[in-house]
């Protein structure tokens, strides 16, 4: 299994508990800490990111090799990559970003845009606008504190009753 899918899926399910564990009154804090502080780390790699996101150059890449998750309709792609930068030679690998192709449309030969810090070239990504793949990654994670917070409210009780009075919850 993928490790980022293992901490994706391993996310899913400290979700799951949160939203429907009843937490003691003292612990709810704590709880919601967890979660909240958990989500980046679903990322592939969040603080590699934000360094991304502020300091990147932009280069173009060659598909060293593309395999696609979740199959041919899906948009994530691993891509294994090399790129020069200042005049070295330089491999990586990542989930394909913004700017590039997605599943299906990209094969081993095609040419990508790699994101990378010229300080550092061999971190990088393939993705040409690091800066929006930061804050589309900010804004799922604020939709899923706000959601959170709303699914622990007096609403959120509401839905858990509607979902037991259908037969679809055990609680």
């Amino acid at each position: 299994m993928d490790p980022s899918l293992e901490t994706q899926l391993s996310f899913l399910v400290l979700l799951g508990l949160y939203w429907f564990v009843d937490v003691p009154r003292g612990y709810r804090r704590w709880a919601f800490l967890a979660v909240l502080l958990a989500f980046p780390m679903t990322r592939e790699a969040p603080l590699q990111e934000v360094r991304l996101a502020f300091g990147a150059a932009l280069t173009e890449g060659t598909v060293l090799e593309a395999n696609c998750l979740g199959g041919k309709n899906h948009h994530d792609v691993r891509l294994r990559y090399r790129f020069l930068a200042d005049g070295a030679g330089y491999a990586g690998s990542g989930l394909s970003g913004k700017g590039n192709p997605s599943c299906g449309h990209v094969a081993p030969g095609d040419k990508v845009s790699i994101s990378y810090l010229p300080a550092e070239p061999q971190v990088s990504a393939p993705r040409s606008e690091p800066m929006a793949q930061l804050l589309m990654a900010m804004l799922g994670w604020l939709l899923m504190v706000l959601a959170s917070t709303w699914l622990k409210s007096d609403q959120g009780v509401r839905i858990r009753e509607f979902f037991r009075d259908l037969g679809l919850s055990r609680h």
